[in-house]
């Protein structure tokens, strides 16, 4: 019988703008307050994505600055045994890079969650759900899938929820 796994896609929050002539590099850019507030809702939308995990939790997070620090305005509202991998090659990836990640997912793991960077985001969400789906700034994209991680692919899973997380004020 094929485990049921979820999936859950978080586009991170709003960055500052490079200043034009900056010498800033685009993975350094921080998230704005309005950012990181409106991560801290994504954060109460990816828990109740989430529900009460019965396995493994892996959380995949950009090692850019906006990522991680989206992750750090989520991760309270998410159990403690979240495993966090903050990855340098999240940054650039692609849909197949991502996918590739997923393959690679230990069977005892029952979601993964993914706090990444546009157009990756909404690509991949559009690939596994089989259809089109843009992720606004901090928004979470719930998916389920029921099969083993190394069969995971375009159009294997249902979107089972999507959502922006946005502050009020």
């Amino acid at each position: 019988m094929s485990a049921s796994h979820h999936i859950v896609v978080v586009r991170h929050g709003k960055a500052e703008k490079s200043a034009q002539g900056s010498t800033q590099r685009d993975y350094d850019r921080q998230l704005t307050e309005r950012g990181r507030a409106d991560s801290r809702e994504a954060g109460a939308l990816l828990g109740r994505a989430l529900g009460e995990p019965t396995g493994r939790v892996v959380a995949l997070v950009s090692s850019a600055a906006r990522a991680v620090e989206t992750w750090q305005e989520i991760a309270p509202s998410l159990p403690d045994l979240v495993e966090v991998d903050v990855r340098d090659d999240l940054y650039q990836a692609g849909v197949e890079d991502l996918l590739a990640l997923m393959t690679a997912t230990a069977e005892d793991v029952t979601a993964v969650l993914v706090v990444g960077h546009d157009p990756t985001m909404s690509q991949a969400v559009s690939t596994l759900a089989g259809g089109e789906c843009e992720l606004k700034t901090a928004a979470v994209a719930a998916l389920s899938y029921d099969g083993s991680w190394d069969a995971i692919g375009p159009d294997t899973c249902r979107l089972e929820g999507l959502d922006v997380g946005r502050a009020s004020g």
